[in-house]
This record gives structure tokens, sequence and C-alpha cells, in this order.
């Protein structure tokens, strides 16, 4: 039946990929993904398609099969970080925020993707918006208290918040008091 033969392509997709055949592998792949489309679970067709795409350097083809993926299955929290990778690879800024905002949602307590779309909105000059992030991997409790509190600093500063920047700056100073960047930060703006 149906289910056989979709199983069938996956085998198939699997033995040519091992081989190096990566267009007998994709062709399966694409095949097993239109009899099932549903399948998400280990050993899908979208992941496998990406990682085929990544290695030849199709940064689009991976992203478009991954978006794939998370429309389906939209818990998929190494799929949406693999995303927003590949998103940043083509410096598409605004999509790889997508997916890391669908991240948040799928572990909301990991501080990771905050900061990180802390500095994509930072580099975007949207200083408000980078500021919540940032304030939200700090509440997250990070390992390195030191950056996260300078990254509040940052976005304070880009605000023109100075005594916010300049609190955040020194609650970096405190947990790591040789910090450099916190170190210039504090200069730049204190005004030395």
């Amino acid at each position: 039946g149906a289910q056989e033969t979709f199983a069938l392509h996956l085998r198939a997709g699997a033995l040519y990929q091992a081989e190096g055949d990566a267009a007998s592998a994709a062709r399966h792949y694409k095949r097993g993904a239109d009899l099932f489309p549903y399948y998400t679970g280990p050993g899908n067709a979208y992941e496998a398609l990406a990682d085929i795409f990544e290695k030849q350097g199709d940064t689009d083809g991976a992203a478009l099969a991954l978006e794939l993926l998370v429309k389906l299955d939209e818990n998929n929290l190494d799929a949406l970080k693999r995303l927003a990778d590949l998103r940043l690879k083509q410096n598409d800024a605004a999509r790889a925020l997508d997916a890391l905002r669908l991240s948040f949602y799928v572990s909301p307590f990991e501080h990771a993707p905050h900061a990180r779309a802390g500095e994509l909105l930072l580099a975007q000059r949207d200083a408000a918006a980078a500021l919540r992030e940032f304030q939200a991997a700090l509440a997250l409790q990070p390992p390195n208290e030191a950056e996260a509190n300078y990254n509040v600093a940052r976005a304070f500063h880009a605000l023109g918040k100075q005594a916010d920047a300049k609190r955040s700056v020194l609650r970096a100073l405190e947990a790591a008091p040789s910090y450099e960047k916190a170190q210039e930060l504090l200069l730049t703006i204190t005004g030395q």
C-alpha cells in the first residue's frame, strides 16, 4: 500500500544519501513527502532534503524544506532554530526573526533565541523591540549574566536612556569586572 511505498522512498533516500548520490536521494525524499506530507517524525523527508540542499550550498532550498516542516510540526524547536540560522546566512533578518519568534512559543524558557532576536532587532535599529528581547533573555537567568546585562545596557543606550544604560552596564561589570565591551560602553555612556 501507500504506506509501504512511502517507507521505501524514505529508505531509498537514506541509502542514496549515504552513498553520496544527492540527486537520487532528493528525488526519493520528494516522492515520500508527496505521498505522506504529514509525516514529520524521525527521518522525515523535509529535514533530509534540508540536509541535502545545505550540503549543496542551496541555503534557500534548505530553508524552504524546513518551512514546510514547521508548518506541519510547529513544535519542532530544532527545525525552527536551524531555519533561523539559514535565514541569517541569507541576510534575511525578517524571516530569521519570524523563526525565532515561533521558537519562543515552543520553548518559552530558553534565553538564547531572545538574545539572538535582540541582536537582529538592534542591527535593524529597532532598539525598543531589542530591549524587550534582551530583558526577556535576562529574566530567563542565562548562564552569562554579565553579557545579558550588557545587552540590555546597549539597548537602553541606543534608546537614549543613559541612566538605565548605566545601571545595566554596572550590573554587567559587577558580574564580570574585566568585561572589556562593558567597560567601553560605560565610558561612552559617561562621556569620558
